[in-house]
This record gives C-alpha cells, structure tokens and sequence, in this order.
C-alpha cells in the first residue's frame, strides 16, 4: 500500500510545486515507484513541467491532474495499487476544501515556509485549520521546511526556531526539517525545461539542498508506515 505524501500550504507563492517536482524526482531517483497527483488546477505547474519532460523523451513517473470532486476516490483507487510505493499530490493554494481533504487522507503532509512576516502570519491561521482537520487523521505527520530564504536575512535566521518553539509549538507529529531551500536562478528556472534541478543545474546549491531535504522526507516517512 503507497504512503500518500501531500505537498500543501494555505498561502500562494511558498515553493510548494517546485519543492514536490524535486522531491519526486529525488525519490523516483533512489527507485522509489510513484504516482503524482496535480490538484493545483489553477497553475497547473507541476503537470506543465510534467509535459515538457516527456516531450524531452524524459519520465520516471506519471502525473494526472485531479479536481477536489475526484480526489477522495481516486486516493482510495491508488491506496490499493501494490505497485506503488508513494502517492504525490500537489495541492493547490488559497482552497480550503482541498487542504482539508489532503490532510484527512495523507500520511503526511510537506508545507515549505517562507521567511517572511506575510508567511509566518499564513502560517498562524493555518495550524487553526490543521488542528480542526487532524482530528480525523490524527496520525498523520506535519513536515515542514524553510523555502526561498537568503541566509543574510535577519527573519530567516530565526525561521526555524519560530515554526518549532512558536507557531506550531505543542502539535504533534510535526517535524521541522533541518534543510533550508535557498532563492536562486536556478530554481526559478528548471522547471520551464523539464528537468529536475538535479538535471538542470546538478552542482548548485539548490539541488544539493532538495537531495538533503529528500533524504529527511525519506527518514520521516519510514516513522509513519
């Protein structure tokens, strides 16, 4: 039976889609067999990277974009597929019924942060959310990370420490990861190629960042099957 592995934030704009391309890719790497599941229908850009890697000739795993009306039975369908071993999702921003949804059905849940105040205030509102919805999945583990920060920012010195001792202080099963994704050009960029970072630019700081991030994803999930 696949663990599902939900990529969600409340708040636009964290790096969620870019994070879940990555983060597949790295597992799919490692020989991990994976379904992607693109719920983001407004941005849609995890199945428009998807179709610019196959019409490179490049694959590793297949991603169906999903509607919220869908997306509970076709959890269901893919729970029983034993040829699977992760279910990604890619859900969308600003929908509330499916931040619900993917918590309620999810092994675990990866929410990038950025180091910002308009983040950390999202943030705030959304263990509201989560604390009201992980009452019907009470398992499930909360993987959080830090996204798109400059190490020279006084704010994001402190992120890590804020989400752990602060925002989501006292929930359980939630952990917040060690690695931090860093802004640069080239994760702005890869996914208009349909490469992965590790693909598009394998020595930049990026993608040594989302392997490490990768491995931690890894030894948590082994915590939840």
């Amino acid at each position: 039976m696949p663990t599902i592995l939900s990529f969600a934030n409340q708040k636009g704009g964290p790096g969620k889609s870019s994070a879940g391309i990555n983060v597949a890719s790295a597992l799919a790497d490692a020989g991990y067999r994976i379904h992607v599941l693109d719920a983001d229908n407004e941005n849609a850009t995890f199945r428009k990277w998807y179709k610019r890697r196959v019409a490179t000739g490049r694959n590793g795993f297949h991603v169906e974009p999903i509607t919220s009306a869908e997306f509970e039975a076709e959890i269901e369908r893919l729970r029983a597929n034993q040829n699977l071993d992760l279910v990604v999702v890619d859900c969308p921003g600003n929908v509330p019924e499916m931040f619900n949804n993917a918590v309620a059905v999810s092994d675990a849940i990866i929410c990038p942060i950025r180091p910002t105040f308009s983040d950390t205030d999202a943030a705030r509102d959304m263990v509201k959310r989560l604390k009201r919805s992980m009452v019907l999945n009470p398992k499930i583990r909360l993987l959080l990370f830090v996204s798109q920060t400059v190490k020279s920012w006084g704010i994001a010195k402190s992120a890590q420490s804020t989400l752990r001792d602060d925002i989501f202080a006292g929930m359980d099963n939630v952990t917040v990861l060690a690695t931090e994704i860093p802004i640069s050009v080239a994760v702005a960029s890869f996914n208009g190629t349909g490469l992965s970072i590790f693909e598009y630019d394998p020595k930049s700081q990026a993608a040594r960042a989302y392997k490490k991030l990768t491995k931690e994803v890894i030894a948590c999930l082994s915590q939840t099957v």
